[in-house]
């Protein structure tokens, strides 16, 4: 055991070495290097210490500075079990956040949402400030990663607002050897950038300027955070028309950057750069350093080239070049769909390797070798709840038509065949979403004719993609949903203009419950109708828009719910099948307003 502990030692001080000199380092050179520490710990399978623990926290540092820590999930998920049965519940906290964030995909956001939740309870019965806000910053970067920005939102503030309670704590360092107020500073830096996606400039602008003085204390080791700081600042004083402080700061990141030979921080101060000078009126400039900025993210990883190609395409609608950021959507598509594919082949013991250094950050770990049919339905179901929250905020629409669409075919006896996959099946009708980028969803204006057809095409990929994952028969129903949601009985739908009987007969129950609760809810281009004015719209569209006979159905079961005097929302979520998501979204409701 003696031997073994000098040995898990060794690792530790080679992985915390080769992290510390990570900017300096062929990052080829260091993986190898990584990847045979790693093989070691692995191959310790009798080791249940808290120097075994030390050791995988600090391979997984080397790997978070490549961008690969979901390299080390197996590694984390050991160093839970051990931790449980060890003395210092500091060690399982911290293996529990590590394995939250770094296991964050969509697919397996549930269960990485459980690891988090479970760290930060384990934080606060240990009055740990400092402990907490690393944790629940964790906990709001998974949640931006899925598309749940409200409550990302409030897990920054939540996290801002335990940092202005007990700044004192924060004057050390944290277990990794971290300033702890830099915790502080992410908790600022990720409020500001949603603030910026969505706008609030002033916010924004609040909370860099907060993030960049806290970060001042960062190391040199640690300066992509401080020019990611900077990277945000910059562009919200460039969106606030404050262009002189806005050049200043990229002129500072332009004088780092070509200092080093670091990709990352030359991505960042030409982004930076690149939007200043579109601001200012040098549209030709702008976008090509904004080009160039694109090219050093596709280098570095997907995860950082989809918001390059949106950054590029934010600056074309800036200056007006709709059809040239319409085209960057399409681009931003196809990446989105090559990672949804390979969120399941990476799964997939049979499947081929994809390139690992582009495509690594989109494995979901955690899952068993063999994937059943119905691990790839609650698999598909997280993508399409994912994909509906960024439109819908409880995020519970998919299971809310899921509901009303099995109650509804209850009452036709002709669909009595589709009562047992319905439900399911009218949770994934819109999972094709996920290939669809996020400003677009969210476009609180018109959409143009070009706009729509790009958003229509969801349909398609959604039907693809359930074929490849269920196969032909099985994924027969649910292909036909996925396609065919958005055809209208008059003929006059999409993808293929179907009309009457030729629309599958799921696929014109789960429109009109989609139609349905789609009108009665907020979304980001009106707010919710009630509930009249709903029903009169669908009984006008008979046989226009919506099949009548489903539409007398789905009036009789909304009325009888309705009748009950109690929530429509909580009746169908209540009488739905079980899901994950929303398990996982409730919880943290709880949590976040502790």
């Amino acid at each position: 055991m003696q031997d073994n502990s000098a040995r898990f030692r060794a690792i530790q001080i080679r992985a915390s070495a080769l992290t510390a000199n990570a900017s300096g380092r062929a990052a080829g050179d260091m993986l190898i290097e990584l990847d045979a520490l790693q093989r070691e710990l692995k191959a310790a399978d009798s080791a249940r210490t808290d120097v075994y623990v030390a050791a995988v926290f600090a391979v997984v540092a080397g790997f978070n500075a490549l961008g690969r820590a979901q390299k080390m999930a197996p590694l984390l998920e050991r160093a839970i079990d051990i931790c449980r049965d060890l003395p210092d519940r500091r060690l399982l906290r911290r293996a529990l956040s590590l394995h939250g964030y770094f296991t964050g995909d969509i697919i397996n956001a549930p269960a990485a949402l459980g690891s988090l939740q479970e760290a930060v309870e384990l934080a606060r019965e240990m009055e740990d400030p400092v402990a907490e806000v690393s944790t629940v910053v964790n906990l709001g970067v998974v949640l931006t990663n899925i598309g749940w920005d409200d409550n990302a939102q409030r897990a920054f503030q939540l996290a801002w607002d335990v940092y202005e309670k007990w700044p004192e704590a924060f004057e050390g360092a944290d277990a990794s050897g971290t300033p702890a107020v830099l915790m502080a500073a992410a908790a600022a830096a990720n409020t500001a950038a949603i603030s910026s996606q969505l706008n609030d400039v002033e916010r924004g602008l609040e909370f860099s300027a907060r993030a960049r003085a806290l970060a001042k204390s960062a190391s040199a080791q640690q300066r992509t955070v401080q020019l990611h700081y900077d990277n945000i600042h910059c562009i919200l004083l460039a969106k606030a028309g404050r262009l002189r402080e806005a050049t200043s700061v990229a002129e500072s990141m332009f004088a780092i950057a070509k200092g080093s030979d670091n990709v990352r921080w030359e991505y960042l101060a030409l982004q930076a750069a690149g939007m200043v000078e579109v601001r200012h009126g040098k549209v030709d400039e702008g976008l090509e350093l904004l080009k160039k900025s694109h090219r050093r993210a596709a280098s570095i990883s997907a995860s950082m080239e989809i918001p390059a190609h949106l950054m590029l395409a934010d600056a074309y609608r800036y200056v007006g070049k709709s059809e040239e950021a319409l085209q960057v959507m399409r681009d931003v598509s196809v990446l989105l769909k090559k990672m949804q594919r390979l969120h399941f082949d990476r799964a997939d013991p049979q499947a081929s390797e994809p390139d690992d250094r582009e495509w690594e950050n989109t494995r979901p770990l955690g899952w068993e070798d063999t994937i059943t049919i119905d691990s790839k339905l609650v698999a598909l179901e997280n993508l399409a709840a994912a994909a509906e929250a960024k439109q819908e905020p409880s995020g519970e629409h998919t299971i809310r038509v899921g509901a009303l669409s099995r109650m509804v075919a209850d009452r036709l006896p002709w669909a009595v065949d589709l009562l047992t996959t319905i439900e399911r099946a009218a949770r994934l009708h819109d999972v094709g979403k996920g290939s669809v980028p996020e400003t677009l969803l969210r476009q609180r204006g018109p959409l143009t004719w070009q706009e729509k057809e790009f958003l229509h095409s969801h349909s398609k990929f959604g039907e693809q993609l359930i074929r490849e994952q269920l196969g032909e028969q099985r994924g027969a129903v649910y292909a036909h949903v996925a396609r065919s949601h958005h055809e209208r009985f008059d003929g006059n739908g999409t993808p293929d203009a179907l009309s009457g009987q030729e629309i599958p007969l799921e696929a014109r129950i789960v429109h009109a419950a989609d139609a349905y609760d789609s009108l009665t809810h907020d979304r980001p281009w009106r707010k919710a109708l009630p509930h009249d004015e709903v029903r009169i719209y669908l009984c006008t569209e008979k046989s226009a828009q919506f099949d009548p006979a489903v539409v007398d159905a789905l009036l009789h079961v909304v009325k009888d719910l309705r009748a009950t005097g109690r929530s429509l929302d909580d009746q169908l979520v209540e009488k739905a099948e079980p899901s994950e998501f929303v398990s996982a979204r409730r919880a943290l409701g709880k949590l976040l307003v502790n």
